[in-house]
């Protein structure tokens, strides 16, 4: 299987965030179901862009086309920002922010409210494009 460009520079773009703070929790919402936890500091399409990741990665895993390849299928999780109510559920074990990532994985209105020197630490790159090809997610 040949590697779609787009997904080298995915590829590079997640050795940087290795550390488990740099992506969101999930915690019980008491009915048995787990809901994602959101980062403050995180670009909320960064979300969006790990939602799609995971569901090429299950697509992936079906190489076949019928049978999926060994191991455990990631438990489901809701986002409950998406249902009726639209609150997000904050973050409050790993809410500290990923330094070295694109300057657009964060949220603009939370880097509004750090002071010129909290910035600088971030040592924030280049924007990454986090829109995936259309041939990707047809």
């Amino acid at each position: 299987m040949t590697l779609h460009p787009y997904m080298g520079l995915c590829h590079e773009l997640l050795k940087k965030m290795t550390k488990y703070w740099a992506y969101s929790g999930d915690e019980s919402d008491g009915n048995g179901r787990l809901r994602i936890t959101t980062l403050r500091w995180r670009h909320p399409r960064v979300r969006r862009w790990m939602a799609i990741l995971d569901l090429l990665h299950l697509t992936l895993r079906f190489v076949n086309g019928v049978r999926p390849s060994t191991g455990n299928f990631p438990l489901p999780r809701y986002d409950p920002a998406e249902t009726t109510d639209g609150q997000h559920c904050i973050e409050k074990f790993n809410s500290s922010p990923m330094s070295g990532l694109p300057r657009n994985a964060y949220d603009p209105d939370w880097l509004e409210t750090l002071t010129e020197g909290e910035r600088t630490m971030l040592k924030m790159q280049p924007d990454f494009d986090f829109e995936f090809p259309d041939e990707l997610i047809r």
